[in-house]
């Protein structure tokens, strides 16, 4: 399955949007956060031979 997106909202993980510090701590020690997207599905692609077994 393929989802084809526009694009409407990207912004920079922020440090004090994090709930626990752990996750901080264990999934970002060196503070490069991700950046978050916001997509509208524009298209839905499916292998019919992948979805279509029994």
């Amino acid at each position: 399955m393929v989802l084809i997106c526009k694009k409407m909202y990207a912004a920079e993980l922020q440090e004090s949007g994090f709930i626990y510090q752990d996750t901080i701590n264990e999934s970002y020690p060196q503070h490069d956060f991700h950046t978050m997207y916001m997509g509208k599905i524009e298209k839905v692609l499916v292998r019919d031979d992948e979805y279509l077994k029994n």
